[in-house]
Protein backbone atom coordinates (compact mmCIF):
# COMPACT_ATOMS: atom_id res chain seq x y z
CA UNK A 1 0.00 0.00 0.00
CA UNK A 2 1.63 3.47 -1.40
CA UNK A 3 0.34 6.95 0.75
CA UNK A 4 -1.72 9.11 -0.94
CA UNK A 5 -1.18 13.19 -0.88
CA UNK A 6 -3.58 13.07 2.76
CA UNK A 7 -1.67 10.80 4.41
CA UNK A 8 1.39 13.57 4.98
CA UNK A 9 -0.76 14.98 7.92
CA UNK A 10 0.17 16.12 11.06
CA UNK A 11 0.03 13.08 12.80
CA UNK A 12 2.05 10.78 10.47
CA UNK A 13 5.79 9.86 11.08
CA UNK A 14 8.47 7.61 9.76
CA UNK A 15 10.15 4.66 10.66
CA UNK A 16 13.32 3.51 10.25
CA UNK A 17 14.34 -0.41 10.28
CA UNK A 18 18.30 -1.65 10.69
CA UNK A 19 20.20 0.77 9.16
CA UNK A 20 23.53 -1.39 9.17
CA UNK A 21 25.64 0.95 7.03
CA UNK A 22 22.84 1.06 4.20
CA UNK A 23 21.69 5.04 2.93
CA UNK A 24 18.34 3.86 2.12
CA UNK A 25 17.46 5.68 5.57
CA UNK A 26 17.94 8.94 3.36
CA UNK A 27 14.93 8.81 1.79
CA UNK A 28 13.50 10.72 5.37
CA UNK A 29 15.96 13.62 4.61
CA UNK A 30 13.27 15.78 3.24
CA UNK A 31 10.27 14.72 5.62
CA UNK A 32 9.25 17.13 7.66
CA UNK A 33 7.44 15.17 10.67
CA UNK A 34 8.30 12.99 13.11
CA UNK A 35 10.90 10.11 12.38
CA UNK A 36 12.14 7.36 14.57
CA UNK A 37 15.06 5.10 13.46
CA UNK A 38 14.40 1.53 15.38
CA UNK A 39 18.10 0.92 16.30
CA UNK A 40 21.24 -1.60 14.86
CA UNK A 41 23.05 1.59 12.64
CA UNK A 42 26.59 0.09 12.52
CA UNK A 43 27.77 -3.36 11.63
CA UNK A 44 26.89 -4.08 7.55
CA UNK A 45 26.18 -7.27 6.39
CA UNK A 46 29.80 -7.55 4.01
CA UNK A 47 27.19 -9.18 1.36
CA UNK A 48 25.38 -6.33 0.15
CA UNK A 49 28.56 -3.89 0.00
CA UNK A 50 31.03 -5.99 -2.13
CA UNK A 51 30.19 -8.00 -5.09
CA UNK A 52 32.52 -11.09 -4.59
CA UNK A 53 33.37 -11.88 -8.08
CA UNK A 54 35.71 -8.82 -8.21
CA UNK A 55 39.15 -9.07 -6.70
CA UNK A 56 38.85 -5.62 -5.18
CA UNK A 57 36.64 -4.92 -1.99
CA UNK A 58 35.11 -2.18 -0.36
CA UNK A 59 35.74 -1.53 3.26
CA UNK A 60 32.19 -1.86 4.19
CA UNK A 61 32.61 -0.96 8.10
CA UNK A 62 34.80 2.34 6.94
CA UNK A 63 31.45 3.22 4.76
CA UNK A 64 28.76 2.17 7.56
CA UNK A 65 30.91 4.19 9.76
CA UNK A 66 30.69 7.33 7.53
CA UNK A 67 27.29 6.85 7.52
CA UNK A 68 26.83 6.27 10.83
CA UNK A 69 27.59 9.90 11.60
CA UNK A 70 25.67 11.30 9.06
CA UNK A 71 22.55 9.28 10.89
CA UNK A 72 24.16 10.80 14.37
CA UNK A 73 24.34 14.55 12.66
CA UNK A 74 21.10 14.48 10.99
CA UNK A 75 19.28 13.42 14.34
CA UNK A 76 21.53 15.98 16.25
CA UNK A 77 20.40 18.65 13.33
CA UNK A 78 16.40 17.38 13.91
CA UNK A 79 16.83 16.31 17.87
CA UNK A 80 12.92 18.22 18.35
CA UNK A 81 11.50 15.59 15.95
CA UNK A 82 14.20 12.51 15.76
CA UNK A 83 14.04 9.73 17.89
CA UNK A 84 17.21 7.02 17.61
CA UNK A 85 16.49 3.98 19.17
CA UNK A 86 19.20 1.16 20.45
CA UNK A 87 19.31 -2.31 19.10
CA UNK A 88 21.38 -4.92 19.91
CA UNK A 89 24.32 -3.79 18.03
CA UNK A 90 24.54 -0.64 19.26
CA UNK A 91 24.71 -1.97 23.08
CA UNK A 92 27.81 -3.72 21.76
CA UNK A 93 29.49 -0.10 21.41
CA UNK A 94 28.00 1.43 24.86
CA UNK A 95 28.39 -1.60 27.25
CA UNK A 96 32.55 -2.12 26.51
CA UNK A 97 32.27 -5.37 27.76
CA UNK A 98 29.33 -6.70 25.33
CA UNK A 99 29.25 -8.33 22.14
CA UNK A 100 27.04 -8.72 18.94
CA UNK A 101 27.48 -10.66 16.06
CA UNK A 102 29.82 -8.61 13.13
CA UNK A 103 31.50 -6.23 16.06
CA UNK A 104 33.55 -3.79 14.13
CA UNK A 105 36.74 -4.53 16.40
CA UNK A 106 39.22 -2.34 14.02
CA UNK A 107 37.06 0.94 14.45
CA UNK A 108 35.81 -0.15 18.15
CA UNK A 109 37.49 2.73 19.72
CA UNK A 110 36.00 5.98 17.53
CA UNK A 111 32.46 3.93 17.53
CA UNK A 112 32.80 3.82 21.34
CA UNK A 113 33.51 7.65 21.53
CA UNK A 114 31.37 8.34 18.80
CA UNK A 115 28.45 6.62 20.90
CA UNK A 116 29.41 7.98 24.03
CA UNK A 117 29.21 11.75 22.71
CA UNK A 118 25.95 11.60 20.87
CA UNK A 119 24.28 9.07 23.99
CA UNK A 120 21.89 11.76 24.35
CA UNK A 121 20.40 11.40 21.28
CA UNK A 122 19.70 7.28 22.36
CA UNK A 123 17.37 5.66 24.02
CA UNK A 124 15.45 2.04 24.23
CA UNK A 125 11.73 2.42 23.87
CA UNK A 126 9.30 5.09 21.90
CA UNK A 127 5.23 5.58 22.78
CA UNK A 128 3.44 7.60 20.43
CA UNK A 129 -0.35 7.57 20.69
CA UNK A 130 -1.32 3.80 19.92
CA UNK A 131 1.95 2.85 19.07
CA UNK A 132 4.87 1.08 20.82
CA UNK A 133 8.62 0.96 19.21
CA UNK A 134 11.40 -0.62 20.50
CA UNK A 135 14.59 -2.32 18.12
CA UNK A 136 12.93 -5.83 19.08
CA UNK A 137 9.43 -6.81 20.56
CA UNK A 138 8.27 -7.08 23.44
CA UNK A 139 6.37 -9.95 24.45
CA UNK A 140 4.40 -10.43 27.23
CA UNK A 141 6.46 -13.39 28.82
CA UNK A 142 9.77 -11.16 28.70
CA UNK A 143 7.90 -8.41 30.59
CA UNK A 144 6.38 -10.67 33.15
CA UNK A 145 9.64 -11.85 33.94
CA UNK A 146 11.24 -8.33 33.85
CA UNK A 147 8.44 -6.94 36.74
CA UNK A 148 9.83 -10.37 38.79
CA UNK A 149 13.39 -9.18 38.42
CA UNK A 150 12.31 -5.00 39.21
CA UNK A 151 9.22 -5.35 41.25
CA UNK A 152 8.96 -1.80 42.48
CA UNK A 153 8.62 -1.23 38.39
CA UNK A 154 4.83 -0.18 38.09
CA UNK A 155 3.34 -2.41 35.53
CA UNK A 156 1.42 0.50 33.15
CA UNK A 157 4.80 2.61 32.99
CA UNK A 158 5.79 0.62 30.30
CA UNK A 159 8.41 3.09 28.15
CA UNK A 160 9.75 4.18 30.99
CA UNK A 161 10.12 0.48 32.53
CA UNK A 162 12.09 -0.41 28.61
CA UNK A 163 14.59 2.55 28.93
CA UNK A 164 15.21 1.52 32.50
CA UNK A 165 16.30 -1.74 31.48
CA UNK A 166 17.81 -1.10 28.39
CA UNK A 167 19.59 1.97 29.72
CA UNK A 168 21.38 0.76 32.04
CA UNK A 169 22.17 -2.73 30.33
CA UNK A 170 20.27 -5.07 31.88
CA UNK A 171 21.26 -8.64 32.00
CA UNK A 172 17.69 -9.01 31.30
CA UNK A 173 17.66 -7.34 28.00
CA UNK A 174 21.29 -7.88 26.92
CA UNK A 175 21.25 -11.86 26.75
CA UNK A 176 18.81 -13.41 24.27
CA UNK A 177 16.81 -16.43 24.63
CA UNK A 178 18.48 -19.89 23.56
CA UNK A 179 16.72 -19.57 20.07
CA UNK A 180 18.96 -16.42 19.46
CA UNK A 181 22.01 -18.92 20.97
CA UNK A 182 21.51 -17.38 24.74
CA UNK A 183 20.60 -18.39 27.48
CA UNK A 184 17.56 -16.58 28.91
CA UNK A 185 14.22 -17.79 29.23
CA UNK A 186 13.04 -15.27 26.79
CA UNK A 187 14.19 -12.42 24.33
CA UNK A 188 13.58 -9.00 25.49
CA UNK A 189 13.21 -5.62 22.96
CA UNK A 190 16.50 -5.57 21.96
CA UNK A 191 16.84 -9.63 20.56
CA UNK A 192 12.93 -11.16 19.77
CA UNK A 193 12.78 -12.33 16.70
CA UNK A 194 9.31 -12.28 14.80
CA UNK A 195 9.94 -15.83 14.55
CA UNK A 196 9.67 -16.48 18.39
CA UNK A 197 6.20 -15.19 18.07
CA UNK A 198 4.95 -16.70 15.18
CA UNK A 199 6.27 -20.22 16.25
CA UNK A 200 4.65 -19.21 19.48
CA UNK A 201 7.58 -19.73 21.79
CA UNK A 202 6.23 -16.25 22.80
CA UNK A 203 3.08 -13.71 22.36
CA UNK A 204 2.74 -10.01 22.26
CA UNK A 205 2.72 -7.85 25.10
CA UNK A 206 -0.98 -7.22 25.70
CA UNK A 207 -0.51 -3.32 26.41
CA UNK A 208 -3.75 -2.54 24.23
CA UNK A 209 -1.02 -1.14 21.79
CA UNK A 210 0.46 -2.15 18.67
CA UNK A 211 4.18 -2.81 18.29
CA UNK A 212 6.29 -1.77 15.69
CA UNK A 213 10.23 -3.50 15.69
CA UNK A 214 12.46 -4.89 13.57
CA UNK A 215 15.60 -6.97 14.17
CA UNK A 216 14.46 -9.74 12.00
CA UNK A 217 15.92 -9.83 8.03
CA UNK A 218 13.69 -10.00 5.97
CA UNK A 219 14.88 -10.98 2.23
CA UNK A 220 12.04 -8.85 0.28
CA UNK A 221 13.03 -5.29 0.19
CA UNK A 222 9.87 -3.11 1.61
CA UNK A 223 8.35 -6.33 3.19
CA UNK A 224 6.87 -6.74 6.82
CA UNK A 225 6.23 -9.58 9.47
CA UNK A 226 2.58 -9.21 11.13
CA UNK A 227 0.52 -10.49 13.80
CA UNK A 228 -2.51 -9.59 15.82
CA UNK A 229 -1.25 -6.48 17.57
CA UNK A 230 2.19 -5.85 15.94
CA UNK A 231 4.49 -5.76 12.56
CA UNK A 232 8.16 -6.01 12.53
CA UNK A 233 9.33 -3.96 9.39
CA UNK A 234 13.12 -5.06 9.09
CA UNK A 235 13.28 -4.81 5.15
CA UNK A 236 15.30 -1.75 4.07
CA UNK A 237 12.85 0.59 3.49
CA UNK A 238 11.36 3.63 5.50
CA UNK A 239 8.07 3.17 6.08
CA UNK A 240 5.37 5.64 7.43
CA UNK A 241 2.50 5.49 9.56
CA UNK A 242 0.13 7.14 11.72
CA UNK A 243 0.93 6.20 15.86
CA UNK A 244 -2.53 6.79 16.45
CA UNK A 245 -4.10 4.31 13.97
CA UNK A 246 -1.06 1.91 13.24
CA UNK A 247 -2.36 -1.49 11.93
CA UNK A 248 -4.50 0.55 9.29
CA UNK A 249 -1.64 3.19 8.36
CA UNK A 250 1.69 1.18 8.23
CA UNK A 251 3.22 1.09 4.73
CA UNK A 252 6.11 1.99 2.57
CA UNK A 253 7.13 5.46 2.34
CA UNK A 254 7.67 6.95 -1.31
CA UNK A 255 8.71 10.16 -0.50
CA UNK A 256 8.57 11.02 -5.02
CA UNK A 257 4.79 10.92 -4.28
CA UNK A 258 5.09 14.17 -2.17
CA UNK A 259 7.28 16.04 -4.71
CA UNK A 260 4.95 17.23 -6.81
Amino acid sequence: MEQTDSDNSDKTMLVIPDVHGRDFWKDALDFKGDIIFLGDYHDPYPREFNDYNDQEQVDCNAISLENLKEVFAFARANSDRVTLLKGNHDMSYIVHWYDASRKDEENSDELYKLYEDNKDLLTGCKIVGNTIFTHAGISQQWYDLMMRLYPDLVPEDIEQNINLVINSAQNCVLNPSRYRGGSFPFSGPLWLDSDELELGRCSILDSGKFQIFSHTYQHKVGSMVRGEGWAMIDSRRVFMVDPYNPEQTLHTYNPKLLQG
